[in-house]
């Protein structure tokens, strides 16, 4: 049977100024627009053309932001779109949504500036999440990435069995799963240092990961067990799933694949 998520399309600030908002002149970068459309509502058209969403939420630090966006604006007066504050942390904000909409598991969380994020994408990684597991994450092997863009910097994670780039992807099915937001927003200015993240489970978890004795699904197992939860990982050999939209670089090449009417 399908499952159906609520989507949560996490568009707010961090704490510190973001230099792509700032060089499009913008409050927030998921309001950066490409090819004339802004990257936040190409994210809600993806959502709500994929078979496995049903609501969608857009967290963000004050609704009234979205009047910027006219196609937004519209579907939140007919009430197609639901908002929420946004927290300045990530995990802040999913917290926040179990608080407010816990009746609306399980989530879906995605981010904003993932301009490249098409509909067949999502409901792979919907279809692929292990139903029992608290957690889902997506991951996009490293050689899928280098293929398609063999020039792109992005940080990938080593294990046992190859290195992996996650995708902003995260599924939450259980209350339980909220601990591993507690978790996470303790360490979520080192999510760009595999290590520093590996360090915060323990000097074991860190030694399995530095000597790569386990593969991907292992270290989720072991980091689930810490966490006192079950986390399921889904792999998918879609390189636009890792391209997130970071630096100036990575604007630039969403440009370059929204304008060719492609993606890989």
């Amino acid at each position: 049977m399908k499952r159906s998520y609520t989507a949560l399309v996490l568009a707010g600030k961090r704490d510190a100024p973001n230099p792509i908002a700032a060089f499009a002149g913008l409050s927030h970068k998921a309001l950066v627009p490409i090819w004339g459309v802004s990257m936040l509502e190409r994210v809600v058209t993806t959502l709500r053309r994929a078979n496995h969403v049903g609501a969608i939420i857009v967290a963000i630090e004050d609704p009234r932001v979205l009047e910027a966006v006219p196609r937004l604006q519209q579907l939140v007066a007919a009430g197609e779109l639901l908002t929420m504050s946004s927290s300045p942390s990530v995990a802040g904000s999913v917290l926040r949504a179990f608080d407010l909409h816990q009746d609306c598991l399980p989530f879906l969380v995605v981010s904003a500036d993932q301009p490249l994020l098409r509909p067949e994408i999502v409901d792979a990684f919907c279809a692929g999440v292990e139903a029992s597991s608290d957690i889902g994450l997506g991951f996009v092997p490293e050689r899928s990435v280098r293929a398609a863009y063999p020039h792109t910097r992005r940080t990938f994670m080593r294990f046992a069995d190859g290195a992996y780039k996650n995708c902003n992807l995260y599924a939450f099915h259980t209350l339980q799963s909220a601990r591993a937001c507690v978790f996470w927003q303790s360490i979520e200015q080192l999510r760009k240092r595999p290590w520093r993240v590996a360090t915060a489970f323990g000097w074991r978890f860190l030694l399995v990961y530095v000597l790569r004795r386990d593969d991907l699904r292992e270290m989720l197992t072991r980091a689930g067990r810490i966490l006192g939860v079950t986390i399921s990982s889904v792999i998918m050999d879609f390189a636009d799933a890792a391209v997130d939209v970071d630096t100036l670089d990575d604007l630039e090449l969403a440009k370059q694949v929204l304008g060719a009417g492609q993606g890989s």
